[in-house]
């Protein structure tokens, strides 16, 4: 008798439970319903809206190009340009059974720029930073070089550059 009470206790609660989402989605239905018939009526445009002249508009932009241009984020910084640099400078590899985290150590000190293995996401894929590693390469990009290296381990590459 008293585990069928909490059965039914359980049961009553879960059908409050139920009943308290069924009305809060009706609620939501209504409500979007409601907003929907309100965007359905009309307003005059008055006063309409007036843009100003060509001249004007050109003034404007040139103001703000002024003030805000030393904003722009798309800018690459100057480690984002040697990253950049680096990438498409020659390379050469010449590598027998060698560590991945050593080759890439070799990279980073032959082009001077910082380049990090992502160990969480070769752990993912069953790969260690220790992994051999054995190429032959000269007279292509960095870019190329490190593509190509790690396509023979199923990797691909993400150049991506972080500032400040």
């Amino acid at each position: 008798m008293p585990a069928q009470a909490a059965a039914d206790a359980g049961f009553v609660g879960n059908f409050a439970n139920a009943m308290t989402l069924k009305l809060a989605r009706e609620k939501g239905v209504m409500d979007v319903l409601y907003q929907v018939e309100k965007s359905h009526v009309p307003f005059p445009d008055d006063p309409p809206i007036v843009y100003p002249d060509a001249e004007v508009w050109q003034q404007l932009t040139a103001r703000r190009k002024e003030r805000y241009s030393s904003m722009d984020l798309a800018k690459q910084g100057s480690a984002e340009k040697k990253i950049h640099d680096a990438l498409k400078s020659p390379t050469q590899l010449e590598f027998v059974e060698t560590p991945l985290s050593d080759v890439i150590d070799y990279l980073k000190d032959y082009h001077g720029i910082e380049i990090q293995l992502d160990t969480k996401a070769l752990g993912d894929v069953g790969i260690g930073s220790d992994t051999p590693v054995t190429k032959n390469l000269k007279g292509i990009t960095l870019r190329s070089a490190l593509r190509l290296m790690l396509h023979d381990l199923n990797l691909t590459t993400s150049f991506r550059t972080k500032c400040c």
